[in-house]
C-alpha cells in the first residue's frame, strides 16, 4: 500500500504545478524551492526583493515602485468587484507586502497556488486570502483543515482534522458546512471519507449548548452529504474505538473515523497539536478550503520538509483523483 505522502508525490511529478512562495528571504522556504525545482516536483515562483533572488528560480519584484503601483491597482479593483471599498490605509499595505502581490497572481492565474505563512501569523494569510480569493459557489464561509498523518510497520494513519485555524465558534450550520467541506477535501485526496462531529457527549450521554449544536451539525451534513457516513454527536474514543463505538451505541461509523470536526477553534487547534507532539504524528496544513483558489498557511515552526510536503498536498488538493488502493 502506497501512503498518501507517496501519492502525492507521484501526483505532483505528472503535473508540476506553478507554485508561488512569498516569503523569499527565509532560509527553510529557500531550501524547499531549490528541493522542488531541482526534483521537478513543481515550478516555484517567488515574490519578493531583487536580493532575495535564487539561481534557476523566477523571482516577482514587489520592491519596485511600477510593482506597488500596479499591485493596488490591482487590489483596488478586486475588491471593488466584491462590493467593497479599500481604504487608503488598506491599499497602501496591499502594495507593499508580498503576499497580497502572491494571491493577487492567483486571483488572476498566474500562479495555481500560494504557499505562506512560514514568516506570517494565520491571521495574515487567512485576511488577505479572504479579500483577495473568491468563495467557492454556495460556500458561505471558508474553513481549513489539517492532514494528521502516521506511517508504521502495521498500517497508514491518515486523519483529517477540523476546522483548526479560521472559525472559532461556528454554529451549527457552519459546523456542518466544515464537515461536508472536509469530506469533499477528504475525496480529492483519495480518501473515503468517514466524518464524526466531536463532543463531550455521545448521542444525548451529557447535555448542554455545545452537544446539541454539534448534534444539530451532525443532522445538517447526514441528509446533505447522504452516501457518506456521518455521525454526532460523538466522543473522540467512540469515533475511533471499534469497541468503544460498540459500548456507546455509535455504530454509524463503527469507531473508523477518518475526518473529524471539532466544536470549535479551541479544541480543533489543541487537539491538532496534541497529536502532532505526543502522538508524532505529521500535521500538513492548515488547508484554507471553500475558495476558488488553493491556498495554504504553514506553521511558522514549519521544517524544510513539512514545506515540500505542503506542495505535494497542495497539489493532490488541486489535481488529485480518488482511488489509491486500500482506503484509511
Amino acid at each position: 500500500m502506497r501512503s498518501l505522502l507517496d501519492h502525492a508525490h507521484t501526483t505532483a511529478k505528472k503535473k508540476p504545478m506553478i507554485i508561488a512562495f512569498p516569503e523569499a528571504s527565509d532560509d527553510r522556504i529557500r531550501r524547499a524551492v531549490k528541493r522542488l525545482a531541482r526534483d521537478k516536483l513543481a515550478y516555484p515562483l517567488l515574490v519578493g526583493r531583487e536580493e532575495e533572488a535564487m539561481p534557476g528560480i523566477p523571482l516577482i519584484r514587489s520592491d519596485t515602485m511600477s510593482a506597488r503601483k500596479a499591485m493596488r491597482t490591482a487590489y483596488q479593483q478586486i475588491r471593488e468587484a466584491m462590493g467593497k471599498t479599500p481604504t487608503r490605509g488598506e491599499l497602501r499595505e496591499a502594495a507593499r507586502d508580498p503576499v497580497v502581490h502572491a494571491l493577487i497572481l492567483l486571483h488572476h492565474g498566474f500562479v495555481d497556488a500560494v504557499i505562506t505563512g512560514i514568516a506570517h501569523p494565520t491571521a495574515h494569510t487567512l485576511r488577505w486570502s479572504f479579500r483577495i480569493i473568491p468563495r467557492q459557489p454556495g460556500v458561505k464561509r471558508a474553513s481549513s483543515f489539517f492532514i494528521m498523518e502516521k506511517h508504521d510497520a502495521k498500517r497508514e494513519r491518515v486523519y483529517l482534522f477540523a476546522d483548526c485555524a479560521v472559525q472559532p465558534l461556528p454554529s451549527a450550520e457552519e459546523l456542518a458546512e466544515i464537515g461536508m467541506l472536509t469530506a469533499q477535501s477528504a475525496r480529492k485526496l483519495g480518501l473515503k471519507p468517514r466524518v464524526a462531529f466531536l463532543s463531550y457527549s455521545t448521542h444525548g450521554s451529557a447535555q448542554g449548548d455545545s452537544p446539541e449544536r454539534v448534534r444539530r451539525a451532525a443532522r445538517i451534513a447526514q441528509r446533505r452529504l447522504k452516501t457518506i457516513p456521518v455521525d454526532g454527536e460523538v466522543q473522540l474514543d467512540a469515533a475511533l474505538i471499534p469497541s468503544i463505538a460498540k459500548r456507546k451505541h455509535a455504530g454509524k461509523l463503527g469507531g473508523r473515523a477518518n475526518v473529524l470536526v471539532f466544536p470549535s477553534l479551541d479544541a480543533g487547534n489543541i487537539g491538532y497539536k496534541l497529536v502532532r507532539l505526543f502522538g508524532r504524528y505529521a500535521a500538513y496544513g492548515p488547508f484554507i478550503q471553500g475558495l476558488e483558489k488553493p491556498v495554504a498557511d504553514l506553521s511558522r515552526s514549519a521544517s524544510v520538509d513539512e514545506v515540500v510536503e505542503t506542495a505535494l498536498f497542495i497539489s493532490l488538493l488541486t489535481q488529485g483523483r480518488r482511488g489509491r488502493g486500500k482506503k484509511e
